[in-house]
């Protein structure tokens, strides 16, 4: 039990004894009667949590996550709480960034779009104590007026991430998104388009070069993600010989043998390579070079295919730009479908499609070769 003493000038202090059995005071400074006895009766819970090493309930908790920094210091000086720091939301997001060596470049890319949503709204220096449930529910309801229901949903996702990082460091008592659910991606059918053969002639006709048709080619007829699946391509995956493709996954690698697949050169595909290979200069290791930089933009030059009156052949640029797995034109069945990425899983209710010659599996040869030549690497 804690009690209370109060100086001939109004201070008053709390007196409890500790875990080690020694008594600890707080001093509250001067206050009324009735506030100090409410933060005997929390300081009461806190110990009694020390001792018995659990958790505090959860009515404590929110009473921690709005108290002032004063307090709290006091609070973990006596050992009841640990020390807190008086973390801001815009520091505390670039300290995150910068101390998380284990994430991928473009996960940090949409982590940072999210801190840009973050601090617009908030502010720089806001303090993550002071944001609470409802400010959440405003963030998500602010960013839906500007932005499409799947990106809202994926950046209240990476919100919530953030915070629990904090609620992880013990820098929150609580996670404000904590209870939001619809934060995962979800499809969207009304925006799936089947990328014909004569619809995909006309883009590969309209490329401005050859790199630009190899990346078409690679997404269309390979059934690669892009852009990492290409960026991650060189040409020592390239086996002329055997007609085959080695794809790695940036995506996919930190699964069990999940970080690579080998697929058919597929007839439609094997020009577009023979022709970058000719024009790649001596030593060039990747097969895609002009767009390496991680944060490079592939859909905004397709984009201007719409701008030219080529509306039909435009058609195919959201498709292509967020990495559909459209492949020739028959449903997947069999080994054959490892080729295509994500076509196991559906990849979020990508169609699952595959070539009406799917090389190896569908018993017909590659490049002009009986497939009998041929052992399915799927087998």
């Amino acid at each position: 039990m804690a009690s209370i003493s109060c100086e001939p000038n109004g201070r008053r202090t709390i007196q409890f004894i500790g875990k080690d059995c020694k008594r600890r005071s707080i001093r509250l400074g001067k206050c009324p009667q009735k506030t100090a006895e409410a933060v005997k009766v929390r300081i009461e819970q806190l110990n009694a949590a020390v001792i018995a090493g659990h958790a505090v309930d959860p009515d404590t908790s929110r009473w921690l996550a709005g108290i002032e920094k004063a307090l709290a210091d006091k609070l973990a000086k006596v050992g009841l709480i640990a020390k807190r720091e008086a973390a801001t939301l815009g520091p505390f997001i670039d300290t995150f960034l910068a101390t998380r060596t284990d994430l991928k470049e473009r996960t940090k890319v949409a982590l940072r779009q999210v801190r840009k949503n973050l601090v617009e709204y908030f502010g720089e220096g806001k303090r993550l104590a002071e944001i609470h449930a409802g400010d959440a529910d405003n963030f998500r309801l602010k960013l839906q007026e500007s932005l499409g229901e799947n990106t809202v949903r994926r950046r209240c996702g990476r919100a919530k991430q953030l915070f629990r990082a904090a609620l992880r460091h013990k820098i929150i008592q609580e996670n404000p998104f904590a209870d939001m659910r619809d934060c995962q991606v979800k499809p969207n059918r009304a925006r799936d388009h089947f990328i014909s053969r004569d619809v995909a002639k006309r883009v590969l006709d309209a490329c401005p070069d050859a790199e630009w048709r190899l990346i078409f080619a690679l997404s269309r007829y390979g059934g690669l993600r892009c852009p990492s699946e290409h960026l991650a391509l060189t040409w020592g995956d390239v086996d002329w010989e055997c007609a085959r493709l080695t794809v790695h996954s940036p995506k996919t690698e930190h699964h069990t043998d999940k970080e690579s697949r080998v697929i058919p050169l597929f007839p439609e595909l094997r020009p577009y390579l023979d022709e970058a290979s000719q024009l790649a200069a001596r030593g060039t290791q990747y097969v895609i070079n002009r767009y390496r930089d991680s944060n490079a933009n592939l859909r905004t030059p397709f984009a201007h295919l719409e701008k030219s009156g080529r509306r039909e052949v435009a058609q195919a640029v959201p498709q292509f730009a967020s990495k559909s797995r459209h492949g020739v034109g028959r449903p997947i069945s069999g080994a054959c479908g490892r080729s295509v990425a994500g076509a196991q899983q559906g990849d979020r209710g990508r169609p699952l499609l595959a070539g009406d010659r799917c090389g190896l599996c569908a018993g017909h040869g590659i490049d002009g070769r009986p497939a009998s030549e041929y052992a399915c690497p799927y087998a």
